[in-house]
């Protein structure tokens, strides 16, 4: 919090100076005021210093009738003291002035620093009938409301400081943070009031939406949304000027991973039609911009998705919005994917810890991947040799499906690292069949005629090899088996057979 500062105790100087600031308090137009709090205790002392003013000289008092002398008293000028006295002059009817003031030498009361007097009149008859009267200029002191003092110098030649004591009345308003308005006494002194405190607010123009991660081949799709944050005030509109911050997160095992860390993308965040620059840790800066709002309290941005699908959180604050924010949820996600039905003529494989439902595909892709399923297990080109007969009766096992899409589509970052050596497997029209010599793998004899097959249903596919390791710190010298598909992805290095071998199948017949 800045530095605070307080409410003086409110107090008239002078008795007509009282009288008069309260008649324009009560007769002037006064804003609205919507804060109310209760009044403090004042400090215990309060000191004050004596200040100059006209006072109507008193042992002058006899030429006035009883009650008008109280009148002339604490004038911050003569000429002020004069006008007074010369508005009296006329309410009795007797013509005069207008008053000068003028100093008056010929006596001076002590105690006073100076002394004066009302000019001109018309006649010595006339001075003698208003009873004209001097008025000197002292220093003198007066406590505030509510204080009071015991010390004997009430008039003086010249500036004092005094002291003064709280009786137990006086009272203050509260503090308030610097630069803000401050509270100022109501009526009798038991509250204290301000006018309404402009306060802001941000939102933004939508709260959710779907876009589908970068990435893909797939043309026509909408990988990123634009948003406009608005600023505005509860009394004068929308602010201009207004800085504007604006995060992109991503909710925890969502899209179709079981995994998260720090270094999960979480998006881009940009825009072109304001001046907005990155924020936050070197690891988030895309995903955090900061910017103005515009002559319209606008800060207009884009969110791009990443590879990677989820569902993600856009939090929009402000400098002036105190604790006010708005939030977007933005679901990145490919729309149309459905778990792939459950057959007699195939079976899944390949979840693990990290991502527990791999096998997501349109129903289209859906359809022909168990056309290939049936036709694996029924058609007799498929049927293996009789260990015993030697003949090919023998029913294969069924096809076993590895992965094939998450839950959302995206990235399927196998080793879950968020980084991509498992290629496509991101729109649901991909899917791995097992080619590799284990339980339910295609067999080598089967191998041209199940590309046959694939090929009856147009799709694209390939026998995928594990690819060598490149050198690293690690690992300076990996091995480097020189799989190729032309040698069914055995080892050029000791004639291994690859335990990774499958058929990559584009279901559709195009790259992902």
């Amino acid at each position: 919090m800045g530095a605070m500062r307080k409410s003086l105790p409110v107090y008239c100087g002078v008795a007509l100076r009282c009288i008069a600031l309260t008649f324009i308090l009560s007769t002037m137009a006064t804003p609205a005021r919507s804060e109310t709090v209760p009044v403090e205790p004042a400090p215990a002392t309060a000191t004050v210093q004596s200040s100059g003013a006209w006072f109507f000289q008193d042992y002058l008092s006899i030429h006035f009738p009883s009650g008008i002398a109280s009148l002339f008293n604490g004038y911050p000028t003569g000429q002020a003291a004069c006008d007074v006295y010369d508005a009296w002059i006329k309410s009795r009817n007797v013509p005069s002035g207008p008053l000068a003031h003028a100093p008056y030498t010929f006596f001076l009361t002590p105690g006073y620093t100076a002394s004066g007097i009302c000019v001109p009149y018309n006649s010595y008859s006339e001075w003698l009938a208003t009873n004209n009267a001097t008025f000197g200029m002292y220093y003198y002191q007066h406590c505030p409301t509510g204080y009071s003092t015991n010390d004997p110098r009430i008039r003086g030649v010249s500036s004092a400081t005094f002291t003064c004591t709280n009786n137990g009345t006086a009272k203050q308003c509260p503090e308030v943070a610097e630069g803000e308005t401050p509270f100022t006494l109501d009526p009798g002194g038991l509250t204290c009031s301000r006018p309404d405190k402009e306060t802001y607010s941000i939102k933004l123009d939508r709260h959710d939406a779907t876009i589908e991660p970068t990435g893909t081949t797939a043309r026509d799709v909408k990988t990123a949304q634009e948003f406009t944050a608005t600023v505005t005030g509860s009394r004068n509109g929308v602010k201009s000027g207004a800085t504007v911050t604006i995060r992109a997160d991503v909710k925890a095992n969502t899209g179709g991973h079981d995994h998260d860390d720090d270094n999960r993308p979480k998006g881009s965040l940009d825009s072109e039609k304001n001046a907005a620059s990155p924020c936050g840790a070197a690891n988030e800066k895309q995903a955090c911009i900061t910017g103005t709002t515009n002559g319209s309290g606008q800060f207009i941005f884009t969110f791009t998705s990443s590879q990677v699908s989820g569902e993600h959180t856009l939090t929009a604050t402000c400098d002036l919005c105190a604790g006010n924010q708005d939030k977007a949820e933005v679901k990145v996600m490919v729309e149309g994917l459905e778990t792939i039905p459950s057959s007699s003529f195939y079976t899944f494989i390949g979840d693990t810890d990290k991502h527990s439902d791999n096998h997501y595909l349109t129903p289209e892709a859906a359809a022909i991947l168990w056309r290939i399923a049936v036709s694996y297990q029924m058609e007799q080109r498929f049927k293996l040799a009789d260990p015993v007969t030697k003949k090919r009766t023998k029913t294969p096992l069924v096809l076993h499906v590895n992965d094939a899409s998450l839950k959302w589509g995206g990235r399927f970052d196998v080793y879950g690292n968020w980084k991509a050596p498992h290629a496509e497997h991101m729109r649901g029209t991909v899917v791995d069949l097992r080619a590799n010599g284990e339980t339910g793998a295609i067999s080598p004899g089967n191998f041209r005629k199940a590309e046959m097959l694939f090929s009856d249903q147009n799709t694209n596919y390939f026998l995928e090899c594990t690819r060598d390791k490149k050198p690293s710190q690690t690992d300076p010298s990996p091995p480097q088996h020189k799989r190729l598909r032309s040698n069914l992805c055995v080892s050029q290095l000791d004639g291994s057979q690859d335990t990774n071998r499958h058929y990559h199948i584009r279901l559709m017949g195009v790259r992902e």
